[in-house]
């Protein structure tokens, strides 16, 4: 989960830092994990973050498939209906 705080305009560079500092530095990362992004964003109102022309070029590379935002409480809503606990 990509952490984008109101009106970010997400980058290249910032995806690729994530990438090489987060996510490769857990020991169980696989490129599958990039299938699907969730891009975490904790503020509900205001313009969501967007994803500028480079990024998107980045993830297609990436073979992403799908991706989105979600709030903090739009992850809690949907942990609830799980009977889970929210990790945001």
């Amino acid at each position: 989960m990509y952490v984008a705080e109101q009106s970010d305009n997400i980058t290249k560079r910032e995806l690729e830092l994530f990438r090489e500092n987060i996510l490769e530095q857990d020991p169980s990362f696989q490129q599958e994990f990039l299938r699907n992004i969730v891009f975490h964003r904790s503020n509900t109102t205001g313009p969501q973050p967007q994803l500028l022309p480079d990024a998107v070029n980045l993830l297609e590379s990436w073979q992403t498939k799908a991706w989105g935002f979600i709030t903090s409480e739009d992850c809690r809503t949907a942990a609830a209906s799980l009977g889970a606990q929210a990790p945001c």
